[in-house]
């Protein structure tokens, strides 16, 4: 059992496979007996067959929290959602598991070729006390293919009512068709109606005066805001030609309408964000004459070894 526990979720927002690593009680704010359940996936490659990394090698994880129940099955619970939405097929039997779900060990074992089953998983950036967390919102059920939401119900004497009616959605208008235009096509009509991604250099502490990004370490990392960390994320995971918001064609980097955009997902979003930044410094370099001066003396490099982040 863990106590006092320090959370550990550092895998940026987006949807990943994922195994699960861990489950067990935890002790918080300095409680004497158990009072939470910690669940731990460990972020998988497409391929579901090795961990994923951050830029300083440490595996990424997220990590959903549990209330430990009393009384027995409750349906409602976190941890009794996790468990059922990782039932496979083979498993699954919606009259015995509208009762029962198997304890933990059952999906912790390995398989018998030595494996463990990979799941998909969505996360998102959560604050625990004054750090921003990784957790599981979301489990992709492998029975069906259907996604399972894994949030907790309160219930008690300030929970919504119980007798909610069923809202159905208003029929969406018809959406105009997604504009694309050349990031760099500025003056024309068009680029008026789409705004630059970036209008002015963010004060990110991670980007260097060159455009190169810092490494961070977990501590500085944890005090980033969450859309800032995803950022930070997928860095180098940016610059991929066969990404949407670049023309299949020529390779110019794309300005997406919102129309567009909608249809990405956390991880692609902030991907499209870094590419337009790093076209942002870019620009701002070649615009800069005493960098043009110092990179004709060919120590250009030199000037993101000066950087330094603050404590």
């Amino acid at each position: 059992m863990t106590d006092n526990t320090t959370i550990y979720g550092n895998a940026p927002e987006g949807e990943y496979n994922a195994m699960l690593v861990s489950a067990e009680p935890a002790r918080f704010n300095g409680s004497k007996a158990p009072n939470r359940f910690v669940v731990g996936f460990a972020l998988m490659n497409e391929q579901g067959t090795d961990t994923c990394e951050d830029p300083n090698g440490d595996t990424l994880y997220a990590v959903a929290v549990c209330n430990i129940t009393k009384g027995g099955f409750n349906p409602k619970s976190k941890s009794v959602k996790i468990r059922k939405a990782l039932l496979t097929a083979d498993e699954y039997d919606p009259f015995k598991h509208a009762r029962w779900v198997p304890e933990w060990d059952h999906f912790l074992k390995l398989r018998p070729d030595g494996t463990s089953q990979v799941f998909k998983i969505r996360t998102q950036w959560r604050s625990e006390g004054r750090k921003a967390v990784s957790v599981v919102t979301h489990i992709q059920r492998p029975r069906d293919g259907q996604w399972a939401c894994i949030e907790g119900e309160f219930e008690g004497p300030n929970a919504p009512s119980s007798r909610r009616r069923e809202i159905k959605p208003a029929p969406e208008a018809p959406k105009e068709p997604a504009q694309a235009i050349p990031a760099s096509s500025e003056g024309s009509p068009a680029t008026k109606a789409l705004p630059p991604v970036w209008t002015e250099r963010p004060p990110f502490k991670w980007l260097s005066r060159t455009g190169k990004r810092l490494t961070l370490t977990d501590d500085q990392i944890n005090r980033l805001p969450a859309a800032e960390v995803n950022l930070y994320f997928v860095w180098d995971r940016s610059g991929d030609k066969s990404r949407p918001w670049f023309d299949q064609n020529s390779g110019e980097l794309l300005t997406l309408d919102e129309a567009a955009l909608s249809t990405f997902g956390l991880d692609a979003t902030a991907q499209y964000k870094v590419d337009h930044l790093k076209a942002f410094c870019a620009r701002e370099l070649e615009a800069d004459e005493d960098y043009q001066i110092v990179k004709s003396l060919g120590i250009a490099d030199c000037l993101g070894d000066l950087d330094d982040m603050d404590e």
